[in-house]
């Protein structure tokens, strides 16, 4: 199964002034989550139930920005858990952030995510508002609710911030003294909930899912966390003296070590 998920993420330049908040999900060429949790599951034609525990990778394969935001492909986004079987790949997600909202929108492989981003060049809106899902609302704050029926008076069919925490998070590759903002995003509807907790500068931290009548369960949490690393700048050629200078008479370049 393939799946592509895009967040476009949209960024202003500004001269020097406050450091710009952490965005809710890096989208960085490199960056890698690795969870750990559990996972159950039915197996097919019968009422078995099996448990087991599941260690996933999660990658952004390639980045793209366009004049209005960036997309990141990855490979990997948690929510493939949800029914998830044994043996099961990672997928594709193209995840988007645009404007104060970051979108999804399944697709099925590398092709189809190109396409979907060269659309997002030429008319980002439209695209994302006839075809995607808002899956973040930013600035997120305890009590929002978005992407459900604004007739309800519950908090059912739509996206609610639970809770909202401040503290530091026992991650691989975070420094233990490094304070984290973390807002619990619930779905929850009759037939089954995800919960989907997102550390701003981490991303997703952790994922549950699970079916309330047939068994489909997984909840994962963020173990390990490797930023890409930051590419070298070349060097700028430094001028030797000319050979001129020394009786000949062509110049020669070499770069600083």
């Amino acid at each position: 199964m393939f799946r592509l998920a895009v967040i476009a993420v949209v960024s202003v330049a500004t001269g020097l002034g406050p450091r710009p908040p952490r965005p809710p999900v890096p989208l960085e060429q490199g960056t890698v989550w690795v969870y750990e949790g559990q996972v159950s599951w039915t197996v097919p034609n019968s009422a078995e139930v099996r448990s087991a525990p599941l260690r996933w990778v999660a990658e952004v394969v390639e980045s793209f920005d366009t004049l209005e935001c960036r997309a990141a492909l990855v490979r990997g986004w948690p929510d493939e858990l949800a029914w998830y079987e044994p043996g099961q790949n990672p997928g594709l997600t193209l995840v988007v952030m645009y404007g104060n909202r970051v979108f999804t929108r399944g697709v099925q492989g590398e092709p189809e995510a190109r396409e979907a981003v060269a659309k997002l060049s030429r008319e980002a809106e439209r695209v994302l508002l006839a075809d995607s899902d808002v899956f973040l609302d930013l600035p997120l704050a305890k009590s929002k609710r978005w992407g459900g029926d604004p007739g309800r008076a519950d908090t059912l069919y739509c996206w609610f911030v639970e809770d909202v925490r401040e503290g530091p998070l026992r991650v691989r590759g975070c420094p233990s003294s490094a304070i984290y903002t973390t807002y619990t995003v619930a779905y929850r509807t009759l037939p089954d909930h995800q919960v989907v907790e997102i550390a701003p500068g981490l991303g997703i931290v952790r994922y549950e899912y699970e079916h309330h009548g047939t068994v489909a369960c997984a909840d994962v949490r963020l173990v390990e966390f490797r930023a890409p690393k930051a590419k070298k700048r070349a060097p700028n050629p430094v001028r030797q003296p000319t050979m001129a200078e020394d009786g000949q008479s062509s110049l020669s370049f070499a770069r600083a070590d």
